[in-house]
């Protein structure tokens, strides 16, 4: 006796978040089928992929139902745009992006259509990506920025290698990019952590009350836990714990960036003092009318880089030190605890190395 025909309807969410598509799986003749009926933006639902099956089901237990004859594989036009295969690239992949990566990628289809909107995929080789991507830089573009469009052209192109359009990608490798300067990554070595520490710390005490935010503790902050600006100043009191010598990250560029960050026995001590110092402040300063402390901190943040550079410089002539560069800004901080990691830097002797 043949086994009864059962079935289910399922439910998936595309990755927008505002998609499902219904979809029915059962057994009939001997095997398993799955059968999709369509998506809440063409009228489906739970209730009527139900009866759908219902229906199957019926046909199926008199004998009456016939599978679904197999689509037809669609033939592509061979002689279809770039045009075209870019537009059937984006509706593929514009779902999956976040908004500042559509943006971007936005920009470089723009000139990449600019130029190669009319031309046939199919005509696209070596040497029309060589003379594209001369005619981005004639345009005034840096060579990331080319080698940025390149790259987005190389995904369109995948396409069309996939579908058969193409028999290899034409714009990927090397020889097909331009060459992009290295650019110098600059940091401070430990002796200049403790200069501009210093002078930061100096050039606060001398400020009245309301005008004190903890300038050196910031910077210490910066330099020898390497947070991104935004992510120090906008963390409160209850994110830093000072007993586990920990900095939770709550609000970050990207999820990857919501972590832990680990404080070294230094900068631990630099902010119990900076604790105990606004704790103290908090009775006599005065209730700031335009901005909060953190806000203030924020905005003077940068400034007290650059300006406690002056006077740690010249105290590191005087002791015959390299002093720092003339502009320390807040990422050139951050950089300045990757290098801490390295072996070089924690070679330093314990008396000049700060961290």
């Amino acid at each position: 006796m043949p086994r009864q025909a059962t079935g289910s309807v399922e439910t998936h969410e595309w990755r927008d978040g505002k998609t499902i598509t219904y979809r029915a799986r059962f057994r009939a003749y001997g095997r398993r089928w799955r059968i999709d009926f369509g998506t809440n933006h063409e009228g489906w639902n739970e209730e009527r992929a139900r009866v759908e099956l219902e229906r199957i089901m019926g046909q199926i237990a008199r004998g009456t139902w016939e599978p679904p004859a197999p689509e037809a594989p669609v033939e592509l036009d061979r002689d279809e745009t770039l045009h075209v295969t870019a537009s059937r690239w984006w509706q593929r992949r514009e779902s999956e992006l976040a908004e500042n990566t559509k943006l971007d990628y936005r920009w470089r289809l723009d000139h990449v259509l600019l130029d190669l909107a009319h031309t046939a995929t199919t005509a696209i080789d070596a040497r029309r990506v060589d003379d594209f991507r001369q005619k981005l830089h004639a345009r005034g573009l840096s060579p990331r920025s080319v080698n940025m469009a390149l790259d987005l052209l190389a995904q369109v192109l995948d396409d069309a290698v996939e579908y058969g359009l193409l028999d290899a990608n034409p714009a990927r490798g090397r020889r097909r990019r331009m060459k992009v300067a290295k650019t110098r990554r600059t940091f401070l070595e430990p002796d200049q952590v403790i200069d501009l520490l210093d002078v930061a710390g100096e050039w606060e005490s001398g400020l009245p009350p309301h005008q004190q935010y903890g300038r050196r503790a910031l910077l210490a902050a910066l330099c020898l836990a390497g947070p991104r600006i935004s992510e120090l100043t906008s963390a409160p009191r209850a994110r830093l714990d000072l007993h586990g010598g920990r900095l939770r990250v709550g609000e970050a560029k990207t999820e990857a960036g919501m972590r832990d960050i680990e404080l070294t026995f230094q900068l631990q001590a630099e902010l119990r003092e900076h604790v105990a110092h606004m704790a103290a402040l908090g009775a006599r300063r005065p209730q700031p009318r335009r901005s909060s402390p953190r806000t203030a901190a924020a905005s003077t943040a940068p400034a007290t880089s650059a300006t406690a550079c002056s006077p740690s410089a010249s105290s590191a002539r005087t002791r015959g030190a390299k002093p720092p560069a003339r502009c320390c800004s807040p990422t050139r901080s951050r950089r300045t605890r990757c290098a801490g990691r390295s072996p070089a830097w924690r070679s330093r002797p314990a008396a000049t190395r700060a961290g």
